[in-house]
C-alpha cells in the first residue's frame, strides 16, 4: 500500500444540510486490505461514522475529517466548512395595534428563512413613554395616549421591522349646565342633567350613580341607581331627571361612576363625575 486520499475535499455546506458520504481512495486500487477508519477533529461541529465515512453536520464551524488505513496507518484529511444560514428578512405580526392605557399585547416576529441559523432578536420602542416593550419577549404595554413604533432587530444582519402602536386616549365625560363651577351646578327638582361623552357609547352600556342627601334628621344617606342612556341626534348622552328620585331634601350629591360604561369601540370610560346641587 502506498497511501490514501479522500475524494470529497474540501466540503462546504450550510448548517442543516443532509449528511454526506465521504469516500477514501486507497493506492494502489488493488491493495489487498481496503479497510479505513474515519475520525473527526471536532465532533461538536461534524461527526463521522468510523466505519462508513458518513458525515453529519452538528454546528457552524470548520474542522477536518480523517481517513486512516488499517494497512500501514496512512492518513488523509478533508476540510469541512459548515456555514450559517443567513437571515434575509423579518416581519412583525400584527403590524398595527391599538391599545388602551395599561393594556398589553404580545408581538410576534417571523424570521426569513424559517430555518435561519441565528433566530435571536431584540425588541425596542421609539417612545417608551407611550408604549414600552420587553426587549426579549415583545410584550407591548400602553403607557399614555399617542402613537409610536415598536421595532424588532435580528442579531444576524441587524434587519429591522416595526409595528405601529397607537395608545387610545381614555374617554372622558362632560356635563352640560348653565354655570358649571368645580363640577357643581344648581338644578331644579324637575330639571334634566345632561351628561355628554366624547365617545359614542355602546348601545347596551349602563352605569351607576350614587345619590347622597341629608335626611330630615340631618344624617347623610346614600342610595344607588342604574343610569339610563338616551341619544340626541346621534351623539351619546346620559340624561338624569332628578324628579324621579329627589324628595323634599335641599342638598344632594350625585356621584356618577363610569367604570362600567363602555364606548362602542370597546374602550372603558375612565372618569367619575360628582354633581352637587340645591334642589329648589
Amino acid at each position: 500500500m502506498k497511501g490514501v486520499s479522500i475524494r470529497e475535499n474540501p466540503v462546504n455546506v450550510t448548517f442543516g444540510n443532509v449528511p454526506i458520504q465521504l469516500h477514501a481512495d486507497i493506492e494502489p486500487g488493488n491493495a489487498t486490505n481496503q479497510k479505513v477508519t474515519w475520525s473527526s477533529d471536532n465532533p461538536t461541529i461534524v461527526t463521522v461514522d468510523v466505519a462508513t465515512g458518513l458525515v453529519t453536520f452538528n454546528a457552524v464551524g470548520e474542522t477536518k475529517i480523517w481517513a486512516t488505513t488499517d494497512d500501514g496507518g496512512f492518513t488523509a484529511s478533508s476540510t469541512i466548512k459548515v456555514a450559517a444560514i443567513a437571515v434575509s428578512g423579518v416581519a412583525i405580526t400584527p403590524s398595527t395595534v391599538t391599545l388602551e392605557i395599561d393594556e398589553a399585547v404580545d408581538l410576534d416576529a417571523d424570521i426569513s428563512p424559517s430555518n435561519a441559523t441565528n433566530q435571536s432578536i431584540t425588541w425596542s420602542s421609539d417612545d417608551s413613554t407611550i408604549a414600552t416593550v420587553n426587549a426579549a419577549t415583545g410584550l407591548v404595554t400602553g403607557k399614555k395616549a399617542g402613537e409610536t413604533k415598536v421595532w424588532v432587530t435580528t442579531d444576524d444582519g441587524g434587519i429591522k421591522a416595526f409595528s405601529t402602536i397607537t395608545i387610545a386616549a381614555p374617554a372622558v365625560l362632560t356635563v352640560e349646565s348653565t354655570n358649571p363651577t368645580n363640577n357643581q351646578q344648581d338644578v331644579g327638582r324637575n330639571s334634566n342633567i345632561r351628561i355628554n361623552f366624547d365617545k359614542a357609547l355602546d348601545t347596551s352600556a349602563t352605569g351607576y350613580i350614587s345619590l347622597q342627601y341629608y335626611d330630615n334628621d340631618g344624617d347623610l344617606q346614600t342610595s344607588s341607581y342604574t343610569l339610563g342612556i338616551s341619544y340626541n341626534n346621534g351623539s351619546m348622552r346620559m340624561v338624569l331627571n332628578p324628579s324621579g328620585w329627589l324628595g323634599d331634601k335641599t342638598w344632594y350629591r350625585i356621584t356618577i361612576e363610569t367604570t362600567d360604561v363602555l364606548g362602542n369601540d370597546g374602550s372603558m370610560l375612565s372618569e367619575d363625575f360628582i354633581l352637587e346641587f340645591e334642589a329648589d
